[in-house]
């Protein structure tokens, strides 16, 4: 059965026509990393004509409509909206299960250094020498709300968190996660996450006793 192509279906094929002619253009890329990157873009194209495009687009007689190309087109859209964050949940995720830590620390300072990130320094131990230094961020992310709400109940906010490291030397309980590499805190600008803390404050030299 044949039948004129409508103007969705002529659009469509024009596109295709400029996405093979593209892909014909760049074929002699098909060694390195960059051609790596070109035969999985080419095969993920071919998964989504097949897998999505043909079976969502079309009607029952196989035709491209108006309504099932939009809905196509903006389900599509929200997907890759959506999948870097998710992929970006999922490595926190990983991240906070192989390098989470409950810890005893010095912490002497907070403060704001971006939209709603916070930066905490402080010590392991006391006196503090550059070897024992460590950085935090505290900043809010879907798994840090996952935390929050499974841990007492209420979402996560950055200023709340950071806010209980008062200035001075505070000894505190810190959960927290995330790579120390002090080459990548310096090189990457990549540091642990602070998650919670709770301090009280430290007077250099002394020590709390039992019933403190």
């Amino acid at each position: 059965m044949t039948y004129e192509k409508n103007f969705l279906e002529r659009s469509a094929a024009r596109i295709e026509s400029v996405v093979s002619a593209v892909a014909g253009i760049f074929s002699f890329l098909n060694k390195g990393p960059l051609g790596w990157v070109l035969r999985k873009l080419g095969q993920f194209g071919r998964w989504y004509r097949s897998r999505i495009w043909n079976r969502y687009a079309r009607n029952a007689e196989g035709r491209l409509t108006k309504k099932r190309v939009t809905a196509t087109v903006l389900a599509t859209l929200l997907a890759l909206w959506i999948t870097p964050s998710i992929i970006y949940a999922a490595w926190q995720g990983t991240l906070m299960a192989t390098t989470w830590e409950n810890e005893e620390l010095y912490l002497t300072a907070a403060e704001e250094v971006g939209d709603d990130i916070h930066s905490v320094r402080g010590c392991r131990k006391i006196p503090c020498s550059e070897s024992d230094a460590i950085y935090f961020r505290v900043r809010t992310s879907l798994m840090h709300n996952l935390y929050a709400l499974t841990d007492h109940g209420s979402v996560f906010y950055p200023d709340y968190t950071a806010s209980v490291v008062a200035p001075g030397v505070n000894r505190c309980d810190v959960t927290s996660y995330g790579f120390r590499v002090k080459a990548l805190m310096r090189g990457w600008d990549i540091y642990p996450d602070m998650l919670d803390a709770t301090c009280v404050p430290y007077e250099t030299g002394t020590e709390f006793s039992e019933s403190e």
